[in-house]
């Protein structure tokens, strides 16, 4: 997930609040492992350049979903109209930004993707 700096600064955006209910709603949407579904919020450090205007008038949160292939457009489009819908519901309205949303879920490319998760244990020690 991608906002502009405003929403950061000012406390509107609270991720600590926003990352388990997006993990929640992800993994119920779509199937997916809570284990293996991971939110990362991304805290920009340049401008954003929004409907012709600065980030002064406007602010933006953006949400990129990639998924394992093999759920159907209905599934997709769903979970997308849902974390919509939270986002609206936790930043928003604001009476000095005009705030852009928008969601976009898409299917991981099988022969490109690959991943791992290592248990926890005991690290060997050298000797």
């Amino acid at each position: 997930m991608t906002y502009t700096n405003s929403l950061g600064d000012s406390g509107v955006l609270e991720c600590d609040l926003l990352g388990p209910e997006l993990h929640s709603l992800i993994v119920a949407n779509s199937g997916a492992r809570p284990e293996a579904c991971r939110i990362r919020f991304i805290y920009p450090q340049d401008d954003w350049y929004i409907a012709d205007r600065t980030e002064e008038t406007h602010q933006a949160v953006h949400i990129e979903i990639a998924l394992k292939a093999g759920r159907s457009a209905e599934v997709k489009r769903a979970l997308s109209e849902s974390v919509l819908a939270l986002l609206r519901t936790r930043v928003g309205p604001l009476p000095e930004f005009e705030v852009h949303f928008s969601v976009e879920v898409r299917d991981l490319d099988p022969d490109g993707y690959a991943s791992h998760i290592e248990p926890a244990g005991d690290v060997p020690q050298d000797t």
